[in-house]
């Protein structure tokens, strides 16, 4: 035995010992957004909206640290980090409504997708149309 800590303690150390400040500036931004667009004034509803985003800034930095383990040259890592957070973004269900079939499957992977359902549906208490009709 070297002394040296396990990978699992170090990993859960640095992720535990980060997560405040990864998260200050998100609760900042939801802080301002959410009270500045006026669409539920309930303090319980922001605060369960402002979870849900945090969680999914918590499961978009565990995916980049999975694909900066998984690769290990910086430039290719940039690459294909922006092309899976583009393909995530767009099966979210936010940008794109009508997901092309062949891409479904990826919405289960995309935490906009858990992020942004689950705010639509505390925040809206009652189904509204997008046609600009509601």
């Amino acid at each position: 035995s070297s002394g040296a800590y396990q990978l699992s303690a170090y990993f859960l150390a640095k992720t535990t010992s980060e997560a405040p400040a990864r998260l200050v500036l998100p609760s900042i931004y939801m802080v301002i957004s959410y009270w500045m667009s006026g669409v539920n004034n309930n303090f319980v509803i922001f605060l369960g909206s402002t979870c849900c985003s945090l969680l999914s800034v918590l499961a978009g930095e565990s995916i980049g640290l999975f694909m900066g383990a998984a690769i290990l040259d910086m430039e290719r890592g940039m690459v294909v980090m922006t092309i899976i957070t583009l393909a995530l973004m767009v099966v979210g269900g936010f940008f794109v409504q009508n997901v092309p079939s062949w891409m479904l499957w990826m919405g289960y992977l995309s935490p906009f997708k858990y992020s942004y359902n689950s705010s639509v549906q505390l925040v809206f208490d009652k189904p509204v149309p997008c046609d600009g009709s509601g």
